[in-house]
């Protein structure tokens, strides 16, 4: 390191969060500030060097003269916080120096893993031991996301407002080239760059209408097209509605307003995608679903138009309950499902008006369960049998078009799902069995069609997993091994088209170990397939560090390899996966699927280490569990609970619950037989 450089920031952060420390370092180095920003500011357009320290201080010695130099020459330290931040005696050492020069007022903070409670000490005091609360950038998905999270950073780094550096960010990003060059690709019949030059060229409004309504006739089967850049929807819809609002907008009739309306529509359903877009969103979709009031009311008798304003309703209704305030999303659904249904009633031979009678029941259910109190009139298990009706009724008109069958898949995964909120396998694997026929099905023709994506494949793939895992619970393992066994091969092929894609090899490890758990916990009568065989060969001796695994996949796999290796008597060998296990526990976000797992260590430990048993907890609040959890897991988790406080009965009328809706999950025989207990309880009857 050169005496003279200077580091924009500092990043401290704990050995085990250092995939957080490297994506932050390259996120800042890698930023160039927008020019007009760096321009008003008098900034340069990189920020600069931003140091983070690789090497690891081994216990009991202190900061090292390299560390000590840096932080000195450091403008500002960027601590990232977690619960491994808090066991880490360096990061508190870094944050203590860099107060001590004087900078406190420059300590930032990136939120990785936690919430409060991950905030490392030093940070929770100012240098005179005042308390302190710390704002934190968050770049979970959940939160503010990667982006919006670097954008907060940077903005504090350089002493700028979050708003005028994130507006100039995103107008950056809209470069319309792209936009010129994805249309060309989509559309090969029309030269972009060319249209928009005979756009500008001849200002007569017909021709430029007919060109703009083309767009805008195009944007909705772009946006089937899942994976296209955000900015670029945007651009899409922004760029031939500013050619309307500009020159024609006042020349309209009836089929250029129609058209006007719908690219405010797909204006403000791009904007829906945008972070920090709804406010944005809903203007537009109001200004749309206005014109299209409008029209309509002139027409009454317009089928089309009372189908274009059932979808105005819809999006200005769905922006409200996806935002949460359900009150203001009542009206608008209720118009949109009156519309829906008339217009279906009036033309039943229109695919388009079909595909949406079975949608205006999922959103109605949707709004029912999320705001009970809104639709008292309606009952829920009603909605639900009038949604998963309507599906089978459009499917059984139109069993080959594209838009039913997706209207179909969806309606069926929404209703299997709620099924699934209070673990009555029976009904929700017949639910799952026709949605995933209807994934199958769309598939296949599109690839007969020429057009099966990666994004209709990876819809496929995601439904085999589904429905395998309801095999599992049911107690199929070999329907069960079927389905994963597809899934793990759609998913490997799209992970070789697209091998920059770590969320699909994740995938297809998970699906691994799916198969990996059942050849152990579900033994069969006949061998393995040859695929099945080269997966689980493929397993023997695999460590996270080969497959770079999240903490959650990771524990999953290491405490498989326990429950197998305890299985087999292999005691050794269960004993060293299981403190691998308990390792990747404390890095697992809060929710029933930690508690599960911790509950998973504790019979482990019961078996393989006594000595390091945990105290149970001696209620439910205490456990993590609610007495109002009906799903499978929050049942089974109560089940364990019950079970270490030695309370069978309680226990056994669980496992017995459960047993009458179908569920057979094996992994409950397997930790029954640890409990030192029977699986299925005495008094079931087993087929």
């Amino acid at each position: 390191m050169r005496e003279d450089t200077r580091f924009a920031a500092f990043i401290s952060y704990s050995h085990r969060d250092a995939k957080w420390a490297a994506w932050l370092q390259r996120a800042l180095e890698r930023y160039r500030l927008p020019a007009q920003v760096a321009r008003e500011a008098n900034l340069a357009r990189r920020i600069g060097s931003v140091f983070r320290d690789r090497e690891e201080l081994t216990a009991g010695s202190n900061l090292g003269e390299h560390l000590l130099d840096a932080l000195g020459r450091s403008d500002a330290l960027i601590v990232i916080c977690s619960p491994n931040a808090i066991q880490s005696q360096w990061v508190g050492a870094e944050i203590e120096h860099f107060k001590s020069l004087g900078k406190a007022h420059r300590i930032f903070c990136l939120l990785v893993d936690g919430g409060a409670e991950a905030f490392p000490e030093p940070l929770l005091t100012d240098t005179e031991g005042n308390a302190l609360e710390p704002l934190a950038a968050d770049p979970r998905d959940h939160a503010d996301g990667k982006r919006l999270a670097r954008l907060k950073l940077i903005a504090g780094l350089l002493d700028l407002r979050l708003d005028q550096l994130a507006r100039r960010d995103l107008q950056r990003q809209r470069q319309l080239r792209a936009v010129y060059l994805s249309l060309g690709v989509m559309f090969t019949a029309v030269s972009v760059g060319a249209y928009w030059n005979w756009l500008q060229q001849r200002q007569e409004a017909r021709e430029g209408l007919a060109v703009v309504c083309f767009v805008s006739n195009k944007w909705d089967e772009l946006r089937s097209v899942k994976g296209l850049p955000l900015h670029l929807m945007i651009d899409l819809a922004e760029e031939p509605l500013g050619y309307l609002q500009q020159r024609l907008t006042r020349s309209l009739d009836t089929g250029g307003l129609d058209c006007f309306a719908k690219l405010l529509r797909q204006q403000g359903i791009a904007y829906m995608d945008q972070e920090d877009g709804s406010d944005k969103s809903l203007s537009v979709l109001k200004q749309s679903l206005d014109i299209y009031q409008q029209l309509s009311d002139e027409s009454p008798d317009n089928t089309h138009l009372l189908y274009e304003l059932g979808l105005a309703h819809y999006w200005v209704g769905a922006n409200r309950l996806y935002d949460g305030d359900y009150e203001s999303a009542l009206a608008p659904i209720k118009a949109y499902n009156k519309l829906m249904a008339t217009v279906n009633a009036i033309d039943p031979e229109n695919i388009s008006y079909t595909a949406e009678n079975v949608y205006r029941q999922t959103m109605r259910l949707e709004l029912k369960r999320s705001a009970p109190h809104l639709l008292p009139e309606l009952n829920s298990e009603n909605l639900l049998a009038e949604t998963v009706a309507a599906a089978k009724h459009a499917i059984g008109r139109f069993p080959d078009a594209l838009d039913i069958l997706e209207a179909h898949m969806g309606a069926l995964i929404f209703a299997k799902r709620i099924h699934n909120e209070t673990c009555d396998v029976k009904k929700a694997l017949p639910l799952a069995e026709a949605a995933l026929s209807s994934s199958r099905q769309r598939v296949a023709i599109e690839q007969q069609m020429g057009r099966a994506g990666i994004e209709t494949r990876k819809d496929l793939a995601s439904l085999e997993s589904e429905v395998g895992h309801v095999y599992t619970a049911v107690g199929r393992p070999a329907d069960a091994r079927r389905d994963f066994l597809t899934a793990y091969a759609l998913r490997s092929n799209i992970a070789i088209e697209d091998p920059t894609n770590q969320y699909m090899a994740e995938m297809v490890f998970a699906n691994g170990l799916d198969l990996f758990r059942l050849d152990f916990l579900a033994p069969r009568d006949t061998p393995p397939t040859t695929l099945e065989a080269q997966i689980l060969d493929s397993l023997v001796g695999t460590d996270v560090i080969d497959h770079d695994l999240p903490p959650g996949l990771a524990a999953a796999w290491y405490k498989s390899r326990a429950e197998k290796a305890l299985a087999s008597g292999q005691v050794e060998e269960a004993a060293s996966a299981l403190r691998e296990f308990k390792s990747f526990l404390p890095n697992l976000e809060q929710g029933l699927a930690k508690i599960h797992n911790q509950w998973s260590a504790y019979w482990l430990s019961k078996e393989l280490e006594p000595e390091a048993g945990d105290p149970i907890p001696q209620n439910l609040e205490q456990a993590g569990l609610s007495d109002v959890d009906q799903t499978c897991r929050g049942q089974e988790v109560t089940w364990n609970w019950h079970l270490a406080n030695g309370n069978t009965q309680a226990a056994d009328a669980i496992a017995k619950s459960l047993w009458d809706k179908g569920y057979r999950r094996p992994r409950m025989a397997f930790y029954a037989k640890l409990a030192g207990t029977t699986y299925p309880p005495e008094g079931v009857t087993t087929p």
